[in-house]
């Protein structure tokens, strides 16, 4: 907004999309139509996503436990106050959040499965730029196994002939090269518009490409 006209803007980490200026008060059904529409769309049209939940009392208690018994096993002759400070760069209490895992059945790409929950916090690796690939690294707690793992979340390149990250790390695995993390699951997030619904019918058996690394 400059004093009584305003430009509405789209934008997302790929570009932004700005309209024309226009007045306020020449031309207010603009604003009153962006407003009136803007809230009557769910939380999944305005870019919320679904597969995201805020973590329960419960799975907090899992998540911190775990990750306390990690970090003793690669630490185990920190004193309580300094495990306690290593604790906290990978845990923010009151700010924990469960992430449904997504992968498709090899039999039938189309079909999404469950396979556990992931609980995150305090991210290792933030961006800190407005533009590019968004990347976050995450210790995660698996809530099924109490495992932590590692979690990259970042914007794919979608470009036509771009392999898939999880897929060249699995088959390097399977060639046998050294040094190579396992992939327990990796894929696109699935665009959920009502995940309740989802959740409600979507099949909880863990997939045929599953595994443990």
């Amino acid at each position: 907004m400059s004093g009584s006209c305003a430009q509405l803007i789209l934008w997302d980490r790929a570009s932004a999309i700005v309209t024309r200026s226009f007045n306020m008060k020449k031309e207010p059904e603009i604003l009153c139509e962006f407003i009136w529409q803007f809230a009557h769309m769910t939380e999944a049209q305005r870019g919320l996503d679904m597969t995201v939940k805020a973590a329960s009392p419960a799975e907090e208690a899992v998540f911190r436990r775990s990750l306390k018994v990690h970090v003793m096993q690669q630490l185990p002759h920190l004193d309580e106050v300094l495990l306690e400070a290593r604790l906290y760069e990978h845990y923010q209490r009151g700010a924990v959040s469960t992430i449904h895992m997504f992968s498709t059945d090899p039999a039938d790409p189309t079909r999404i499965i469950v396979p556990f929950k992931l609980t995150i916090s305090h991210p290792l690796i933030s961006p800190l730029s407005p533009t590019g690939r968004s990347t976050r690294i995450y210790w995660g707690v698996q809530q099924d196994t109490c495992k932590v793992v590692f979690l990259k979340d970042t914007w794919c390149l979608d470009g036509q002939g771009t392999e898939e990250e999880g897929g060249v790390l699995q088959s390097l695995v399977q060639a046998g090269v050294r040094n190579v993390p396992g992939v327990i699951i990796h894929g696109h997030v699935p665009a959920l518009e009502d995940w309740a619904e989802f959740s409600a019918t979507a099949p909880m058996d863990h997939p045929v490409s599953y595994s443990q690394d």
